[in-house]
């Protein structure tokens, strides 16, 4: 796995090279989403987090401290970017934002913690 502590320093990155992106993210799906070279190491270890534990059949909780990231992290769901298959909002995951109103808040947490998986 990748992970962001793995970099050397003296590990030059070209800035506009985005080969990385060709086992994350569809062609077609670039345009919605932007990305540095610093993210790629997140996105690509979240990618394998997020596939091992679906084919466990556990629950996972991913939590950022900014909505612009998450928005992100949406954009490879709905594009299958991480091989899990077509998953539902509501249904197969939840998204709790800042915009979310409390009773619903509430709602996703008891049907997450309720739910085998």
């Amino acid at each position: 796995m990748i992970a962001a502590g793995e970099v050397e320093d003296d590990v030059e990155v070209d800035v506009g090279d985005t080969s990385w992106m060709d086992s994350v993210i569809p062609l077609e799906g670039r345009e919605r989403v932007s990305l540095d070279y610093t993210t790629a190491a997140k996105i690509i270890a979240l990618k394998e987090i997020m596939q091992e534990t679906f084919h466990r059949k556990e629950k996972l909780l991913v939590f950022s401290r900014y909505k612009s990231t998450l928005d992100v992290i949406m954009n490879f769901i709905e594009m299958d970017s991480f091989g899990l298959g077509k998953l539902k909002l509501e249904e197969d995951f939840y998204r709790v934002d800042g915009t979310t109103p409390p009773d619903k808040r509430h709602d996703f947490c008891e049907r997450f913690n309720k739910s085998e998986r």
